[in-house]
C-alpha cells in the first residue's frame, strides 16, 4: 500500500521565516501598525489574511487586506533568488521518495513565490504534487490543504505523515488525522510543537534524516509490513471454496487408496498382491494351478481317482501294469464306437487280447 510525505516548506524545507517575519512587520509598520515582530513570527505559517486578522487583532476591511498583503510581497520578493534550502531538505525527500513514499508539498505560498521555494529545494523530480493556499477555501489551521493533498495523492491518513515547523502545521495535520513530526528550524519551541500536537520533534531535517529509522515514517512502515502479512495470511486462508473441496476430495480419495492397500495387503482381500505360496497351500490334488493370479476355476485336475484307469473296467484294454508312457510309444489307434446291437465295438484293435466275453473267432483255415 502507497503512504505519503506530507511536508510545510517555510521554516520546514527552505529558511525563510525570519525573511517573512521581517517582511509582514515592515508591511504593518507601513500602514501605521507596530506589531512587535515576535508575535509576527509566531503568526508565520498562516495565509495572508488569516496572519492579518490574528496580528490586528480584528476583522480588517478588504481593501486593508489587499494593501498588507502587496505591500509584504514587495517586500519579500527580492529575496526570491537568494533562498536557501535547509541542510538535508532535498536528500530527506529522495531518501523517502527511494523508499516508496508519495512526496507533497503542503504551504501557504503560491505563485511565483511557490516556483522560487521549489527552485531553493532543488528536488522537483521526486514531488509529486502541491496543494497551495489557491487550491482550498481555508488554508492552516484548518485541514483543508491537508485533505488536499492526500487527495492528490490517493493515499489514506493512517498512511501518511506530516513534517512541520509551525503549531499550525501541528494543528492542521492532527485535525486531518496525520502523524505529526515537528522540526525546530523554523524558530518554534519543542514545548510548542509537542502541545500542539507533534508525535516527535528534530532540530532540522539532517538530523530527522539521521534518524530516520527510529521516526514516526518508520512506526507507519511497520504498520504497513504487519498489515500485508495479515492480508497476505487472509488471502491464504480465504481460498475459493470449489477449489478447497476438491484438494479435500484428492486428498480423502488418496488416504483411502492407501488405506485399502494396507487393509488388503494384511488381510489378503481384494486389491492385495498375488502371491503363490499361498496359493499353493489350497491347490487340488493332482492339480495344477495358473502361474499368476486369476480365477482358481479355471484350473482342470487332469488325475482324479474317478478318471484313472480301473482294473476291473472291461473297456479298459491296458494289460494290467502297462506303463502309461509305454502306450504313448505305442501304435494303437482309438477304440472304436459300440455296434448297432450294443453287444460290442466296431472293428477291434490292432495289438492287445480280446476281450474274455467276446473272443475273437477263428478265421477258416486254408
Amino acid at each position: 500500500m502507497a503512504r505519503a510525505a506530507l511536508f510545510d516548506v517555510d521554516g520546514t524545507l527552505v529558511d525563510t521565516n525570519y525573511l517573512h517575519t521581517t517582511a509582514w512587520a515592515e508591511a504593518l509598520r507601513q500602514s501605521g501598525r507596530h506589531v512587535p515582530m515576535t508575535d509576527v513570527h509566531r503568526a508565520i505559517g498562516l495565509a495572508s489574511d488569516d496572519l492579518i486578522e490574528h496580528l490586528i487583532g480584528k476583522a480588517p476591511d478588504k481593501d486593508t487586506k489587499e494593501q498588507l498583503s502587496a505591500a509584504h510581497k514587495a517586500l519579500y520578493a527580492p529575496h526570491f533568488e537568494r533562498l536557501h534550502a535547509f541542510d538535508g531538505a532535498a536528500r530527506l525527500l529522495r531518501t523517502l521518495a527511494g523508499q516508496g513514499w508519495t512526496v507533497i508539498l503542503v504551504t501557504s505560498a503560491s505563485g511565483g513565490e511557490l516556483q522560487a521555494l521549489r527552485r531553493a529545494i532543488d528536488a522537483d523530480e521526486v514531488i509529486e504534487d502541491t496543494a497551495s493556499a489557491e487550491d482550498v477555501a481555508e488554508g492552516k489551521p484548518a485541514p483543508d490543504p491537508v485533505h488536499k493533498a492526500l487527495e492528490s495523492a490517493g493515499i489514506p491518513a493512517e498512511r501518511a505523515v506530516f513534517v512541520g515547523d509551525s503549531v499550525w502545521d501541528m494543528r492542521a495535520a492532527r485535525r486531518a488525522g496525520l502523524a505529526c513530526v515537528g522540526v525546530l528550524s523554523g524558530g518554534i519551541a519543542r514545548a510548542d510543537l509537542e502541545e500542539a500536537g507533534a508525535a516527535a520533534v528534530y532540530r532540522d531535517t539532517a538530523e530527522l534524516l539521521d534518524r530516520l529509522e527510529q521516526s514516526p515514517f518508520a512506526d507507519v512502515r511497520e504498520e504497513r509490513a504487519v498489515n500485508e502479512q495479515e492480508e497476505r495470511t487472509m488471502n491464504e486462508q480465504e481460498e475459493p471454496a470449489g477449489e478447497g473441496r476438491e484438494q479435500q476430495a484428492v486428498g480423502d480419495r488418496g488416504k483411502q487408496g492407501v488405506g485399502d492397500r494396507e487393509n488388503t495387503a494384511e488381510g489378503g482381500g481384494a486389491g492385495a498382491g498375488w502371491d503363490a505360496a499361498s496359493s499353493r497351500e489350497h491347490q487340488v490334488p493332482g492339480g495344477e494351478l495358473p502361474e499368476g493370479p486369476g480365477d482358481q476355476s479355471d484350473a482342470v485336475p487332469r488325475d482324479l481317482p474317478d478318471q484313472q484307469a480301473r482294473e476291473d473296467d472291461p473297456w479298459d484294454l491296458r494289460e494290467p501294469g502297462t506303463d502309461e508312457s509305454a502306450e504313448e510309444g505305442g501304435a494303437e489307434e482309438d477304440v472304436p464306437d459300440l455296434d448297432e446291437s450294443g453287444t460290442g465295438r466296431r472293428g477291434a484293435p490292432r495289438q492287445g487280447g480280446a476281450h474274455p466275453e467276446h473272443p475273437v473267432p477263428d478265421e477258416p483255415s486254408g
